[in-house]
């Protein structure tokens, strides 16, 4: 058996043909980064977030985050998405959400009821930066 020399070895490598990147794995990345985008609130840049607006805004963050359309939200999903949006795995505010605390957030939890008339904190049926600030960060 011959011995082989570093550079015959190398030979052998490079004239190995290059594989073919992943289809499927690359259009799965790109569905969710997609789907996992930041959202608009605001979408009539008024300066200001209205009732229509917050119900559309979180029946598009909920979907859309909802990346196996399970119709809720698991960990994975919600970690996923928040690091796609440049966040940091351990700051994801899984535990906000999760309000029973079964690492599953449901639609109810994602949209509690009250939520409005709590953040709404003037009550005149519309939400400032300074009643919602992370709806108006860009």
């Amino acid at each position: 058996m011959p011995i082989l020399t570093a550079a015959a070895l190398l030979t052998m490598q490079a004239a190995q043909p290059t594989p073919a990147p992943d289809v499927e794995d690359y259009q799965r990345q790109t569905m969710i980064k997609a789907r996992c985008r930041e959202y608009t609130a605001d979408t009539d840049a008024d300066g200001v977030v209205d009732f229509d607006e917050y119900t559309a805004y979180r029946e598009e963050t909920f979907h859309g985050w909802d990346l196996d359309a399970s119709d809720d939200l698991s960990l994975m999903e919600a970690e996923t998405c928040w690091v796609v949006r440049g966040g940091e795995r351990e700051t994801a505010p899984f535990r906000d959400f999760d309000l029973n605390d079964d690492r599953i957030i449901g639609y109810e939890e994602y949209h509690p009821e009250g939520w409005w008339e709590q953040a709404d904190a003037d009550a005149d049926g519309v939400l400032e930066p300074e009643e919602w600030p992370e709806a108006f960060q860009d």
